[in-house]
Parts: C-alpha cells; sequence; structure tokens
C-alpha cells in the first residue's frame, strides 16, 4: 500500500468517528486530505496531478448533484473526492462499486435493526417495478456514510496489497 493510500485510509478512519459520533465530517479533515491527495500526485510530475485534480472537480461536481438529491452529505462527497485524487481513474470506479456494496451493506443492517428492513424492501422492489416512488422516512435512522467508504476503500487497498484474492477485477 502507498503512503498516500495509507494516509487516506487514516482520514477515512478518522471520518468513521466523527461521522459516527455528529454525523459529520469536519472540512479540515477532507481538504486536507485532498491537498496530500495533490501533493503526492504534484511529486509524481505534472500529469498526475492534472489527473488526479481532474478526479476531484469531477467528482465534487457529480457529489453537488447528489448532495441537491439528498443521497449523500457534503462530507462524504469531500472525503470521496480526495479518494478520488489519491486513488485514481479507473481504479476509483471499482471502489465506489464497493463503497455502494458497503453501504448497501450498512443501511440493510440499520433498516433490520430498527425493524423496517421488509419495509424498506417491499418499497425498493415496488419503486423498480414502476409502481411507486421511493420516498425518505424522515424518522429513519441515517447511516453515517463514511464507514461505507472507509470499508470499500480498505478493501480496495487489501485487495491491491495482502489480500489480491480479495480482487473482482484483475
Amino acid at each position: 500500500m502507498t503512503t498516500a493510500l495509507s494516509l487516506f485510509v487514516t482520514a477515512c478512519l478518522i471520518a468513521c468517528v466523527t461521522d459516527s459520533r455528529a454525523r459529520r465530517i469536519p472540512n479540515a479533515l477532507t481538504y486536507s486530505a485532498i491537498a496530500i491527495a495533490l501533493a503526492f500526485a504534484a511529486f509524481r510530475g505534472p500529469l498526475p496531478f492534472a489527473e488526479a485534480f481532474g478526479a476531484v472537480v469531477i467528482t465534487l461536481l457529480i457529489g453537488s448533484l447528489l448532495l441537491s438529491l439528498g443521497w449523500l452529505g457534503g462530507g462524504d462527497i469531500k472525503l470521496l473526492a480526495a479518494g478520488a485524487a489519491t486513488i485514481g481513474f479507473p481504479s476509483f470506479v471499482l471502489v465506489l462499486g464497493y463503497i455502494a456494496i458497503a453501504g448497501g451493506l450498512f443501511a440493510a443492517i440499520t433498516a433490520a435493526r430498527d425493524g423496517r428492513l421488509r419495509t424498506v424492501v417491499t418499497h425498493i422492489v415496488y419503486s423498480l417495478a414502476g409502481k411507486t416512488k421511493i420516498v425518505t422516512d424522515p424518522h429513519a435512522a441515517r447511516v453515517p456514510y463514511a464507514l461505507a467508504i472507509c470499508a470499500g476503500t480498505c478493501y480496495y487497498a487489501a485487495s491491491e496489497s495482502i489480500a489480491p484474492w480479495l480482487q473482482f477485477v484483475r
């Protein structure tokens, strides 16, 4: 695992703590993670820096749309931008898949814990069939998405270093 990836995983772990406790990821953490990722890219040359910077910009733009839809929080988006700059394209697309799987698992666990899993699954099935629209429950527990970001990133880091047998795509 590279030093940059190790530092990003550390930022993810810190974000897990703050997101779980207060449902916030501090700007100081996310902006620092982005700056560190860009600094590591700059040391590799102008092209890697441009790619990392572009990854940050694209992630923030797409993330702004997700923020406006209420699907992700601002801290989550900035943490994802730092990950995009650290990991780079196309590997970060794979990491997004890992993050989505982890997020779905955490959401299912939260719904099951709250006794709402059957209702959630029913709403998803009906919405996929085009019979209803998914409506968020304002009383439902929110999943701190930093947990999913950290889990997906750690899975990727392990698959790229100590456990290559975890790789879905080679």
